[in-house]
């Protein structure tokens, strides 16, 4: 599995990880959606897809896979909630901080947090470009920490699902993995804003009727 670019580096790592104990696969995996919270340049939707690539190559299980990355990017939803919970505005404030978790993605995830609630929530963590900054919106909101990361959670899982079923379904070649993903990427931004569009435009309609 030699492509044009980078074969060599993926027949190494294919190499690496079959002669890895699954375990160690599946914690290296959950590490890295763990640190897509916390770090979100992390390219984190690669991991996972990797993830996935080695499940079509039977170097992995897809539900463990599956199971491995959620879990680790919940605990990751729930760390940062915690922490914008306690230090709130001042640690948003920190120069790292502000580059990290821009304040336009802050205030577009707060505007759709504030005319949809959780509904708003679950969209926005499904919107590249915004699913970072929703768990720390949902700590500056105020809200439970059940009721926010309920809906952070279960986009994360449909998220997840939709990367390890399409890892999966393409199987073999990593280049094509990496294409659908950014067509993944594409039709959630699409979808996601597109939803977000007919809440807005219900919620002014009945803004108005009222």
């Amino acid at each position: 599995m030699r492509g044009p670019a980078g074969g060599g580096l993926i027949d190494g790592v294919l190499e690496w990880a079959a002669g890895q104990p699954p375990s160690r696969l599946y914690l290296l995996l959950a590490a890295f959606a763990f640190l897509e919270n916390l770090v979100p340049p992390l390219p984190a939707d690669t991991g996972i897809a990797f993830g996935a690539f080695l499940a079509a190559r039977q170097l992995a299980s897809p539900w463990a896979v599956f199971a491995a990355t959620w879990l680790g990017n919940v605990a990751g939803i729930i760390v940062v909630f915690v922490l914008v919970r306690r230090l709130g505005p001042a640690l948003l404030a920190r120069p790292l901080v502000a580059r990290l978790l821009p304040a336009r993605a802050l205030e577009a995830v707060r505007r759709d947090y504030a005319r949809f609630g959780a509904a708003g929530l679950f969209l926005a963590r499904l919107v590249p470009g915004l699913r970072a900054a929703t768990p720390a919106v949902a700590a500056l909101a105020g809200l439970p920490a059940a009721l926010a990361v309920a809906p952070l959670a279960l986009a994360s899982a449909l998220w997840y699902a939709a990367v390890v079923a399409a890892g999966m379904w393409v199987g073999r070649e990593w280049a094509q993995v990496q294409a659908l993903l950014v067509d993944l990427n594409r039709g959630f931004l699409i979808a996601g804003a597109a939803l977000l569009a007919a809440l807005a435009a219900a919620w002014w309609s009945r803004g108005r009727r009222g």
